[in-house]
């Protein structure tokens, strides 16, 4: 018994070995960027090093609104943006279902209107070549959290999770790998079939 329960916690333990969530440091914004753009979005792709991929965008103000427009990005494993709300998953499984409209998914390039004056929040996909099993998949999960008004664009806050399924945005909430939780289901599911089998002893 004691032997499985150790064995389900080294199989929970490793298959979250690399995963960690960093707030704020990652993921940066720079106004009056350059390659005529008005801002550059930085991001870092890995935890314990500096591997940055960037994003060099617009913005045209409307009425009640404005419009975000990416104008260029490095070549690289680069990433992607999406428009998304607080407490939206940000995943492999949500964008393949296509929840959130676009403004940046590998070379496709796409416009999103967010309000003006207010608050918006971009989810972020990107990878950690050292971990990733193909050169552009999407194993670094995050969101920036921006206020719009007539100064500009202000970046509030951000969260990156490495290693893990997703995030939550808004959060530091990670959303674990699904190989993760089969690991750890597998754990539990020898843990509660020994148990089982186990003789209780009476009086």
């Amino acid at each position: 018994m004691r032997k499985l329960v150790a064995v389900a916690a080294w199989l929970a333990s490793h298959a979250m070995a690399h995963a960690v969530v960093l707030s704020d440091a990652q993921v940066l914004l720079e106004s009056g960027a350059s390659q005529g753009a008005d801002y550059l979005l930085l991001v870092n792709q890995a935890p314990e090093r500096e591997d940055l991929t960037a994003v060099f965008f617009n913005k045209q103000n409307a009425a009640d609104s404005s419009r975000l427009g990416v104008e260029t990005y490095t070549v690289d494993q680069g990433v992607d943006l999406f428009l998304v709300q607080a407490g939206d998953v940000i995943s492999s499984a949500a964008l393949a279902e296509g929840r959130y409209p676009v403004l940046k998914e590998l070379g496709a390039l796409a416009f999103v209107d967010v309000p003006l004056p207010g608050d918006f929040y971009l989810g972020l996909a990107t990878t950690d070549y050292v971990y990733a099993s193909e050169y552009q998949t999407r194993n670094v999960w995050g969101w920036a959290h921006f206020r719009n008004d007539g100064a500009g664009l202000r970046l509030l806050g951000s969260a990156v999770a490495y290693g893990e399924g997703g995030i939550v945005a808004g959060t530091t909430t990670a959303v674990p790998e699904p190989s993760a939780l089969v690991l750890v289901c597998l754990g539990l599911t020898g843990i509660a079939c020994v148990s089982r089998k186990t003789p209780r002893l009476t009086a």
